[in-house]
């Protein structure tokens, strides 16, 4: 992939990223506001200051994924994270929040806790704002997971009538079949996916070896 189109993926996955984080920690934060101490009396004031700490927090997650991108070497691991990447959100999110809350409350003192707020023994960091982080990043990956799988779906596996096409018919040197392996048009109301690739004119790859047309196609 070249420099400038990792720039652009990565300016759009980025982007996709803190349009769901930031909203959804707008909501955690405004819920969460009166168990802590130091939030402004006006409500318009509030608003602001839960909106500020809203974009750090979907830049928190940001740095989730871009980390993981780093310790997996995958840009769509967050596509199917399954439980390594499960336990990197868990990981890097909670020592975030402890991190920011201890700073936060002991160290510069810019807000503290009430006594609603629960407190992690042993930590004294509130529990909200640490459930918060555990929570979030798999909720903000989710859809954009399911956009992900929906985009392909539709992009690569556009479905079409085998009785449109005929017996045997060839497709980057692969000949078109159903699931169950007979050749596509024997029966005119099976449907399948058919995979539509970004290929040659000649239906192969530049070096000459055959596009895989996934499971509607099989090497004759």
């Amino acid at each position: 992939m070249s420099s400038h189109r990792f720039i652009s993926v990565a300016a759009r996955m980025s982007t996709a990223i803190l349009v769901w984080a930031v909203p959804l920690n707008f909501v955690w934060e405004m819920g969460q506001s009166w168990t802590y101490t130091g939030v402004p009396a006006s409500f318009w004031s509030a608003v602001q200051a839960c909106g500020m700490h809203s974009v750090i927090d979907g830049l928190c997650v940001l740095g989730i994924f871009w980390g993981g991108v780093l310790v997996f070497r995958d840009l769509g691991w967050r596509h199917r994270p399954g439980f390594t990447g499960y336990f990197w959100m868990g990981t890097t999110g909670f020592f975030l929040s402890v991190v920011i809350e201890l700073n936060a409350v002991y160290r510069l003192e810019q807000w503290g806790y009430r006594e609603a707020m629960p407190l992690i023994p042993g930590l004294g960091v509130g529990l909200l704002p640490v459930l918060q982080m555990l929570t979030l990043p798999p909720v903000i990956f989710c859809p954009l997971a399911l956009q992900h799988w929906r985009h392909l779906r539709h992009h690569l596996y556009p479905t079409v009538r085998a009785g449109d096409l005929a017996p045997g018919l060839r497709v980057g040197g692969l000949r078109l079949a159903r699931h169950d392996g007979a050749d596509a048009g024997d029966d005119a109301d099976d449907r399948f996916p058919l995979v539509v690739c970004d290929c040659a004119p000649s239906g192969t790859h530049g070096d000459g070896r055959p596009h895989r047309l996934g499971a509607p196609a099989v090497r004759q």
